[in-house]
């Protein structure tokens, strides 16, 4: 989609230009970065070389958390000029716009803030669009790291996106030493109001008895529903059979043994016991928020999203804390006075 109109195009393109001295890949590199800069060396002229990081970083689009677009022109540079801030103040319309049409963008749930889970927000979206090469993803962080608030953002997108049917298991009371593979698997399939009857006699073989409850749970799963997401919650100090029966479900549905249309995330679990699935899957660890996620949150909720206001919300929100970022507390203090700053906008 091209996000310039031929007018603004030629005036952010002579700007740039303007700028260059001739040599436009060394100004590209320090603006934007190597990476963006190795895409245009094979273009041979100053001129061919800004053409093409325009129509880069228009096709780059608006809708991730830091457009190229609004990076390059947001430089000081560029938008001292004012038909450039023009252009900008056009395109962060647009990119508000979009963000309020995108379930997968928000970031505010029920009046809450959900800040950063850029990789979840984008697993899930290829869970849902049924991306076949993405089945598994682990969720992983420390204690009161917003793992489980998953749960909220889930459930909007439930709510928002059609053929969406997450199945949620989680260990209730903190005791997951407590819970054998049949506790597990008869728990998932009763939020499905599953038929219990089917559920696979009792083996001496521990392995044998994982194997044939993951696959009992699948078939239950997949028979109430064309695609499903099973959300497993807690489950990393459970007993060595049911991390067996999580090693048999995460590989049925990886390698699409059952044909099934099926997606796993398991929060708060070793990683290391899927080491030896074939087909892989994705990780996400929640690190403590930091200020350019409470940026990117601002950048999204704002109703007036400049650099001199987003600025003033972060800078009002940290003058809040009390804590670092090694405390516990962390995550729900920044979260607490990025609410109260919200509301005051």
């Amino acid at each position: 989609m091209l996000l310039l109109d031929p007018t603004q195009r030629d005036v952010v393109f002579r700007r740039i230009q303007s700028q260059t001295g001739g040599q436009a890949l060394v100004l590209i590199g320090a603006w934007m970065g190597n990476d963006v800069r190795d895409r245009l060396t094979v273009m041979p002229t100053n001129k061919e070389q800004i053409e093409e990081l325009l129509r880069f970083c228009e096709k780059d689009g608006l809708s991730g958390p830091d457009p190229l677009l609004l990076k390059l022109l947001d430089r000081p540079e560029l938008r001292l000029y004012p038909e450039v801030a023009a252009v900008l103040t056009d395109l962060r319309k647009k990119k508000a716009d979009i963000t309020q049409a995108d379930p997968y963008g928000q970031c505010l749930l029920m009046r809450k803030p959900f800040i950063n889970r850029w990789n979840f927000r984008q697993v899930l979206q290829d869970f849902v669009a049924r991306n076949p090469t993405r089945r598994l993803l682990v969720v992983n962080g420390r204690p009161k790291s917003g793992k489980s608030y998953s749960k909220l953002y889930v459930t909007h997108l439930k709510g928002a996106c059609s053929g969406f049917a997450p199945v949620w298991f989680s260990a209730v009371g903190g005791q997951p030493e407590s819970y054998t593979p049949d506790e597990v698997a008869r728990g998932i399939v009763s939020v499905v109001d599953g038929n219990m009857a089917q559920m696979p006699a009792q083996h001496s073989s521990d392995n044998r008895r994982a194997h044939e409850l993951a696959t009992w749970v699948i078939n239950e799963l997949g028979r109430r529903s064309t695609a499903f997401c099973l959300f497993l919650d807690g489950l990393r100090n459970t007993p060595r059979e049911t991390h067996a029966f999580i090693y048999f479900l995460a590989d049925a549905l990886t390698s699409n043994l059952h044909h099934v249309d099926g997606r796993l995330v398991l929060i708060d679990y070793d990683q290391e016991l899927l080491a030896d699935l074939p087909y892989g899957f994705d990780e996400e660890t929640l690190d403590p928020i930091q200020k350019p996620d409470v940026e990117k949150f601002f950048l999204r909720v704002h109703p007036d999203p400049s650099p001199e206001n987003v600025d003033k919300a972060v800078a009002k929100v940290f003058s809040k804390l009390t804590v670092t970022p090694a405390d516990e507390q962390w995550q729900s203090a920044v979260a607490k006075a990025v609410l109260e700053v919200t509301r005051e906008l």
